[in-house]
């Protein structure tokens, strides 16, 4: 298989908002930025964790926390 048969675009975060929030989830969150892919192919991670994507544009991504899993340290203020 040839990698002139995939297109990748590179990413740019300029901002993630808000910048703190809950363990136990649901917390939208905004990242903004350049070079966003398409809803199929754009994955986020907050703390490991993944955030479900829920709207995408080329310049800002819109998602929803997930709690954090029960045997994952809990920090505050990390």
């Amino acid at each position: 298989m040839s990698l002139s048969m995939f297109h990748f675009i590179s990413s740019v975060v300029e901002s993630i908002e808000p910048t703190s929030g809950s363990p136990y989830g649901g917390q939208s969150v905004t990242v903004t930025g350049t070079g966003f892919g398409s809803l199929s192919n754009t994955r986020v991670e907050i703390g490991g964790n993944p955030c479900d994507v829920k709207s995408i544009e080329p310049t800002e991504v819109i998602c929803t926390t997930r709690a954090k899993p029960e045997n994952q340290k809990f920090y505050p203020g990390e």
